[in-house]
């Protein structure tokens, strides 16, 4: 994941405009991905309902672990920005994650 704003690289505090010509600055920006489904091997999808990455956007990472895999080929990876409803409004401690 390389984070950007706008054209350029991801930098906290720098001064950047909208899309609306107006100021802002970023010191914080975490998300979590979610529903995660790796398509690979031809005609195989591999599905991750309960894996969950908190992803802050100054932390450089190039691999996530998800568990013991043996895939041959990767074609796609999908995945969702942010968490469902159901797990969102979950007890936070009774969800599994991943800080990244």
């Amino acid at each position: 994941i390389n984070h950007r704003l706008g054209a350029e690289a991801f930098e906290y505090n720098k001064q950047v405009k909208n899309n609306f010509n107006e100021a802002f600055t970023l010191s914080r920006l975490q998300y979590y991905l979610s529903g995660i489904k790796i398509y690979h091997d031809g005609e195989i999808n591999t599905y991750y309902p309960n894996k969950f990455m908190l992803i802050t956007a100054n932390n450089t990472f190039t691999k996530e672990l998800i568990g013991d895999l043996n895939f041959e080929t990767i074609e796609a990876i999908e995945f969702l920005i942010g968490v469902k409803t159901p797990e969102n409004n979950a007890d936070p401690r009774s969800i599994t994650r991943q800080v990244v």
